[in-house]
Formats: structure tokens, sequence, C-alpha cells
């Protein structure tokens, strides 16, 4: 593929035969619904975004945005992307956004009601790292060690040292193109076109397990809070929970009309998971530990604004325990978890949004789009100044 694996269109859908969890309609009985057990999800307060001066720039569609936890770094904003040139490049939002941000006046809080256009310009990446030979597909952060993970078409999973950009292991394995990857601590874990899950050692740089998880490209890949489960989702319809130490499948769950699951990651406490479908272009958040239920927790949906019917496209939970979503639109969508009633749509891309991310701690949004735009935006509410310090530094692996 000349492009990217990001711009698989989807097969038909298969029906699923199993007995596990499946979608009817939302279930009711979740009004204490929470996703992060460090944060109030029911706070009034929804903060409003605005496009921030400063953006990124690929020189093909950009797959992948995260930001790094605020326990890596001083630097309290700090955040890497991912293209189909095969690059990685990382962003420091303390230098080159916000330093110009009091240039910039909001439409909703100007005396006037009047939008004043900000001078955007153009950031020079903190840092740059390449050596995969194809476009990479996803990338992410470990959650204690200053290290990336990427996912390419190379059909490698490479990781990364996230000071000086050297890679420190390239995992071969996979059979066809890797299309997502997750870490936990010591582990790697990874899912490609070949339909496998596989777990990789950090420090033997080993494959530990291989899982024959689905019958479709695998889309999406995640850890638990706790690495003792991975969640991976497919084309094929299905969401699946394994459990790491013995490779067992521990739970299956699919949607009403099977469609294709194109990501799909569980919530900060681990107790739910977010998955977006093709074709229907909703989001569901599923109950992990609930047992004999046939319902969802919840589903998101805006037919004007969130379309998602050919593309993979990234969802995340926001630091106050919200949604946000890309869409083929050019949009991003902000749902409210509770209600799921859409609390704002961001305009600025010019092409769809593949790629999104929110701030752990910090009230920042990231947003990656395709060929026609290839920058990375980043987002904030109006006035908002940033930390100068996380609480935590960094350790090497």
């Amino acid at each position: 593929m000349e492009e990217t694996a990001t711009t698989l269109k989807a097969p038909p859908p298969k029906r699923a035969k199993t007995n596990n969890t499946k979608d009817d309609d939302d279930d009711d009985d979740e009004d204490a619904m929470s996703v992060d057990d460090n944060n109030n999800n029911n706070d009034s307060s929804k903060p409003m975004y605005r496009l921030l001066p400063g953006f990124g720039e690929h020189k093909r569609a950009v797959s992948s945005v995260k930001f790094a936890p605020t326990r890596l770094t001083k630097r309290s904003a700090l955040c890497a992307s991912s293209a189909a040139d095969g690059v990685i490049k990382l962003w420091d939002l303390q230098d080159c956004c916000f330093q110009q941000a009091d240039d910039t006046v909001d439409a909703a809080v100007s005396p006037n009601g009047k939008t004043t256009v900000a001078q955007e310009t153009s950031m020079e990446p903190k840092l740059s790292c390449t050596g995969h030979s194809r476009g990479i597909n996803e990338i992410c952060w470990n959650p204690v060690s200053p290290l990336l993970a990427s996912a390419s078409d190379d059909k490698t999973v490479r990781l990364w040292d996230a000071v000086t950009g050297d890679t420190l292991v390239e995992y071969r394995g996979h059979d066809n193109f890797v299309f997502c990857v997750d870490q936990h601590e010591h582990m790697v874990v990874s899912g490609s076109f070949d339909e496998t899950v596989k777990i990789w050692d950090i420090r033997s740089g080993d494959c530990v397990s291989t899982l024959p998880a689905h019958s479709d490209p695998v889309t999406s890949v995640s850890f638990s809070r706790d690495g003792t489960v991975v969640c991976s989702a497919s084309h094929d319809g299905l969401i699946r929970l394994w459990d790491v130490p013995t490779g067992e499948c521990l739970k299956t769950i699919y949607a009403a009309g099977n469609p294709p699951v194109c990501m799909a990651k569980f919530s900060p406490n681990s107790k739910y998971i977010l998955a977006g479908t093709l074709m229907d272009a909703t989001l569901r958040l599923w109950p992990v530990h609930r047992t004999g239920s046939n319902q969802c927790a919840r589903s998101y949906a805006n037919e004007t604004h969130h379309t998602n019917s050919k593309y993979s496209i990234a969802a995340d939970f926001t630091h106050d325990g919200n949604i946000v979503t890309g869409s083929e639109t050019g949009d991003l969508v902000l749902y409210d978890l509770q209600s799921t009633e859409t609390l704002q749509v961001l305009k600025k891309h010019e092409d769809a949004v593949l790629a999104v991310s929110a701030h752990d701690r910090y009230p920042l949004l990231a947003s990656g789009s395709m060929t026609a735009d290839r920058r990375v935006y980043f987002w904030a509410p109006p006035g908002y100044e940033l930390p100068q310090e996380a609480t935590t530094t960094s350790s090497s692996s």
C-alpha cells in the first residue's frame, strides 16, 4: 500500500458465533458510571476548547498522536505524532504553543462575541525518530519509562528511546502490516493484518505469546491498567479480552449487527472498554466485569459531525472523564460521558481526522489528519495556562 494501513476499507462484516456479550440498547443502570478512579466524572464545569496557534506537520497522512503521561517528564505537555511518511515527531507544547497563546481570543470569551484569528505557526519538532521503511500506523508511550513503541506497514514493531530518538529494539514476527500497538511497563502488545496478537517482553525482546485472536485484521490492542488483560478488536466485529499470563480468552463482545470494530481501549480505571465501529459510526462503552448482560453502558453518535465508514479513527478519554473522537468530516467531537450529548464540535482540519489524544491530567487535546491536511493541531480552553512542571519525573527502563 502506498499510503498506510490507516486507509484500510472495512471488509463485509461477518456474523460472530458466540454466546458472550452483545449489544442491544444502552444500559440505563450506569448512572454513577466512572471511567477514572482519580477523576470526578460528574463535574458540571465542562471546558470548551479552542485552537492553539502552533501546529505540527508531516509529509504524509498523520496516523497517530499521543500525549506523554505526565509522570514521564518535567515538561507537562509533550506529544508524539506518527505518519504514513514513517517518521515519529515529538512536540513540546510549552515552547511552541503557549508562548503565543496570549495573542489569541476565542469567540466564547471575546467581549464583542467575535472570533480573533490566531497567528498560526509551524512548530519545529523537539525530536524526530526515523527507521521504519514504510508508514507507521500507531504509536504509544510506556506508562513508566520514556519509551515509544511504533507499529508499521513494514511488518515490524519498534521501541524507541524518547530522549535520544534511537531505536532500542525491533520486533519481528508478524506476517503482514502491524496496525496497532500498546505498552505496559515491561511488555508490548501488537496487532496485525495477519489476524494475530503478539505480546513481547521489552527486556529480552522475545515474543512471549502469540494469540490467534481474530478472523480479520486486528485493528486495536490495549492493556488493562494492571497489565494482566489485553483487549483486542478486529474487522471481524469482535472485541476480545485475553488473560496475559495464560493466553485464555476471557470474554468476547460484539455489537448488534456485528459492525467492524475500528478501535477499542480500556478506560483509565479499566472498568470499561470504549469501542468504535464502522458503518454505524458509533462509540460504545462496554462494562468489563459484568456477566450475563447483553447491553453496553452508553453509546455515542452524531450523524452530522461524527462519520466513520472506512477508516480506523481514534477516540480517547479526556482528563475530566468525557470522550473525544475524530471524524471523516474533519471534525473533532466531544461527548458527555454520562448524558452522551455532544458537548462541542471542533473544526479546523481539511481532511478526515484519524488521530486524537487527550492529556491525562490537563485540558489539552491533539488531533491529526489525512493527506489533504497532514497537520497536527492542539487545543485548550480559552485563557488556559500550561503548568511548567508535572509532579514527578521519568526514569529509564
